[in-house]
C-alpha cells in the first residue's frame, strides 16, 4: 500500500491509503503527493525541505490591570507580614 497526501495551499487537507493508482480515484485537479513512509498528518505545511507539523498557536497574553494587580500586591504583602 502507498501513502498520499492531498496538498491545498501548502497544507495537507488529507492522507489516504492505496493500492490503486491516485490518478484513477480522483479528479486531476486535486494535487496529491507520495508520502508513503513518512510521519505526514492533515494539518503539515508543506515546504522545500519536506512537510512539517503545525506550529501551535501562541495562547493570548493576558495583561492584567491596575486592579488585578494591586490586589496582588496585597496578598504578597500579607504573606510577607505573616513570615515577620
Amino acid at each position: 500500500m502507498r501513502v498520499f497526501a492531498r496538498i491545498e495551499e501548502g497544507v495537507v487537507r488529507e492522507v489516504y491509503e492505496t493500492g490503486r493508482d491516485m490518478a484513477a480515484l480522483f479528479h486531476p485537479a486535486l494535487r496529491w503527493v507520495e508520502v508513503t513512509g513518512q510521519a505526514v498528518e492533515a494539518g503539515f505545511r508543506e515546504t522545500e525541505a519536506g512537510f512539517i507539523r503545525p506550529v501551535a498557536p501562541v495562547a493570548d497574553v493576558v495583561v492584567p490591570n491596575i486592579a488585578a494587580l494591586q490586589a496582588e500586591i496585597a496578598a504578597l504583602a500579607a504573606r510577607i507580614a505573616a513570615l515577620g
